[in-house]
């Protein structure tokens, strides 16, 4: 593979305490590199401390905009051609690689939660201030949450099965009592953000 020097990102993944020399940069085919603290890779935004921070942000600017579109057109459509928009154009990009940033802190993850609750309100036509979990439950939407621990628990279940890249085969190591063991363990908090520790965790939760 030729890499292309001009197009070419990087970045050091670290805690936040470590810090990179301002003059640290890589050189390829001599154009030289500087690290950069974001980058995009495959529709999901990498930052250096694996926070999500500046992914969620990024999702959550194009679901309110789309959301403000929905709200101008509720007067024209019905509860469920409303829905039906929400799941297609909202809800398909707060669950776009979920599972990747599921190991982010509630309070970035609640952002999303909270874009759903104003989804409710825009499909049942009330106020901005009503109260969502009665409109979640009327409308039949789960919690972003629930869906993302249901979407992990079924890829932990294909990798142990061995339906995945060969690369996964041995992430996990399933356990007579049908719990999973990740046999990598994390000597710092950075680690536990890693989809083989994350994941074997929640899995084995909603084995409980």
């Amino acid at each position: 593979m030729i890499v292309n020097a001009q197009k070419t990102q990087f970045i050091i993944f670290k805690v936040p305490r470590k810090k990179i020399p301002s003059e640290f940069e890589i050189t390829i085919d001599g154009c030289p590199i500087k690290p950069a603290s974001s980058v995009k890779l495959l529709g999901v935004t990498l930052d250096q401390h694996l926070t999500f921070k500046e992914h969620i942000d990024n999702i959550s600017k194009k679901c309110h905009g789309i959301l403000g579109a929905l709200a101008r057109a509720s007067p024209y459509l019905s509860r469920d051609l409303l829905k039906l928009a929400y799941t297609a154009l909202v809800r398909s990009r707060l669950e776009y690689a979920s599972a990747v940033y599921a190991s982010a802190s509630n309070t970035q993850l609640n952002k999303l939660e909270i874009i759903q609750k104003i989804a409710s309100r825009i499909i049942c036509g009330v106020s901005r201030n009503a109260h969502s979990a009665p409109l979640l439950e009327a409308l039949d939407l789960e919690a972003l949450s629930t869906r993302r621990s249901k979407h992990i628990a079924e890829l932990v279940k294909s990798i142990v099965a061995g339906d995945c890249h060969p690369a996964m085969e041995d992430m996990f190591t399933e356990l007579e009592d049908g719990s999973i063991l990740c046999p990598q363990t994390s000597r710092i908090d950075m680690g536990t953000r890693r989809f083989s520790v994350f994941a074997a965790e929640q899995f084995n939760r909603l084995m409980m």
